[in-house]
Formats: C-alpha cells, sequence, structure tokens
C-alpha cells in the first residue's frame, strides 16, 4: 500500500516511519511533507493509496488540506494529538474518516490503518470530502446534514433528518448498529453503537434506553408517556426510562417532559 505522510513535527514522521517499516504490513513510503503546502503539491504528482495526515499543520491544517485537493483516488487516516471533542474530529467522524490519536498505541494506529487496506474505500474519498465540508464550513443547516455510514462494502450517505432512530444489535466482539430511515430501509453498520450515540446527541437524537436512541424531530404523536409513534410508522418503547420520572410535580426533568418539549419544536 503506497502510502505519504504528511506532519509538521519531524520527530513524529521518524516515528511513524520506523513503525511502518516494522509492521508486517506491505506498507511502502512514497513521500513524505511537512506542510499543507508541501502536501498538496506531492498529490498532484504522486498516486498513494493512503495518506497519513495530521490534522494541526501550523497555518493550514491537514482537514483544510483535504478540503482544498483536487484528486481524490487515496483514503486518509486523519492523526491528531488535540481532545477528540475538537468539532474538526466531530465532523470527520461525521464524514465517514478515520481518525487516530498520536497518544494511541501502536496497535491501534496499526489497527486503522488494517481496516482502511481491508475495506478499500478510495473511491468513496470525493464524496466524504463534500460531507466534510459542510460540516466543516457548515454550508448546509443544521437539520440538513449528511451522514456517511461505513458498511462492509462502502458508504451510505444519509441526511441526518431521515433517520427515524438507530439500536444497538448486540454487544458482541463484532458491534452493529442499525439505523431505521424513513424510507424504511435499514443500515446495518459494523460500528459499535456508542460511537453514534455521542456523535448524533446534538442533532436532535435522545436515548429511550441504553441501547436505542430516537430522531425527537421525527415523532409523529406521543402515545404514552412510554410509547413514541414515529414518522414511519413504527412504535417505540421508551419504558425503561420510567426509574427517571419520579417527581411529576418536577415534570421538566423527565425524559418524557424531554420530548414534548422537543416535538413541539418545529420541523
Amino acid at each position: 500500500m503506497k502510502t505519504i505522510i504528511i506532519d509538521n513535527t519531524e520527530m513524529y514522521r521518524d516515528i511513524l516511519r520506523e513503525v511502518l517499516k516494522e509492521s508486517k504490513n506491505e506498507i511502502a513510503i512514497i513521500a513524505e511533507a511537512a506542510s499543507a503546502a508541501e502536501g498538496l503539491a506531492l498529490l498532484e504528482k504522486a498516486k498513494p493509496d493512503l495518506l497519513l495526515l495530521d490534522i494541526e499543520m501550523g497555518e493550514v491544517s491537514g482537514v483544510q488540506m483535504l478540503l482544498e485537493c483536487k484528486t481524490f483516488d487515496f483514503d486518509v487516516l486523519f492523526l491528531s494529538g488535540s481532545d477528540e471533542r475538537d468539532y474538526r474530529i466531530k465532523a470527520l467522524k461525521m464524514a465517514g474518516f478515520s481518525f487516530c490519536s498520536k497518544h494511541a498505541p501502536t496497535k491501534e494506529l496499526m489497527a486503522s490503518i488494517n481496516r482502511i487496506e481491508k475495506q478499500n474505500n478510495r473511491q468513496f474519498t470525493e464524496e466524504r470530502i463534500s460531507v466534510l465540508r459542510a460540516h466543516i464550513l457548515r454550508h448546509s443547516s443544521h437539520e440538513n446534514y449528511v451522514i456517511a455510514l461505513p458498511l462492509h462494502k462502502g458508504f451510505s450517505f444519509l441526511p441526518i433528518m431521515d433517520i427515524i432512530r438507530f439500536r444497538m444489535e448486540n454487544e458482541s466482539l463484532h458491534p452493529l448498529t442499525i439505523f431505521y430511515i424513513l424510507s424504511g430501509d435499514e443500515c446495518w453498520v459494523p460500528v459499535h453503537f456508542s460511537f453514534y450515540e455521542e456523535l448524533l446527541s446534538r442533532h436532535s437524537f435522545m436515548n429511550t434506553d441504553s441501547f436505542q436512541m430516537v430522531n425527537t424531530k421525527r415523532i409523529q404523536r406521543v402515545i404514552t408517556k412510554y410509547e413514541l409513534h414515529m414518522d414511519d410508522n413504527s412504535l417505540v418503547p421508551a419504558k425503561s426510562w420510567q426509574p427517571v420520572i419520579q417527581n411529576p410535580i418536577s415534570p421538566q426533568t423527565s425524559f418524557f417532559s424531554r420530548i414534548i418539549k422537543a416535538f413541539r419544536k418545529p420541523h
């Protein structure tokens, strides 16, 4: 797998080079760059399979560099030493790009590279960059955001508002999250539920229990305190929230009141 490293820290480039040389993967480092400008120039000449790209690189970040690319026949693994709460990292996750912390163990880095090599999703890079651009530059309204969901083969690009709900299928070594779509389709994503629970919690999604979240903008009506009628005509139980509703005098603390409040917002 032909690889380019773009990172403004020479020491980290040296470390990456040594780690990749010691790995059992067939990885050939064909070029390195210390800035976004150098990286863009390299990408016009070289044809990498994988780009190891630092997010923070001085005046022009790795994310900005990617948005300026004119060629897209490669996959990207973003590297960062910053907090995962950084809005750019959230945008990368929404766009389906892989991310690895610089503080992570070597085995985690190699696992990310192995996953990218196995999935071979280079043909979807351009479309994922479009999703990333919308989230970074906020070209679309909050309700029109798209999320890139990785499948076993390829990606599904879904408007967030088309997602009715999603739930965890199991907690085994092979996690699976099922998304229920307005069209009636289902999207089976081999990623743990907690990843999307954290990612979509600010996009009008709420937990009905520990293993499911619903899109509050897609609630057609509330049948009872513990059952929701969704826009796809599915009935979603929320009975596990019953212990939370302890004081009827203070309904603002209950899940039911939160649902009602969200339901009354204009769609």
